[in-house]
């Protein structure tokens, strides 16, 4: 893990322990992602994976709750 990312980590408020669950969600799917479908199954898990810890959140403090692929891309669902 490199130090930019220990730093993100600690500036949520969490060690580095907290959120290995989210690291090992992203890591097991990141290079399987082919189709804006695997990218909203990717985003999907790494979401239910944050959840616990309530860190999913917009500008304006909403929660994502999921993602959708769209033909825009992938849309982020409250």
């Amino acid at each position: 893990m490199n130090e930019k990312l220990i730093e993100i980590i600690e500036g949520c408020g969490l060690e580095v322990e907290d959120a290995m669950p989210i690291i090992e969600a992203v890591k097991t799917t990141m290079f399987d992602v082919e189709t804006v479908q695997d990218a909203s199954i990717l985003l999907r898990s790494a979401i239910q994976a944050a959840e616990p810890f309530g860190l999913v959140r917009n500008e304006d403090g909403s929660v994502i709750t999921g993602a959708m692929p769209s033909k825009l891309g992938v849309v982020l669902v409250r």
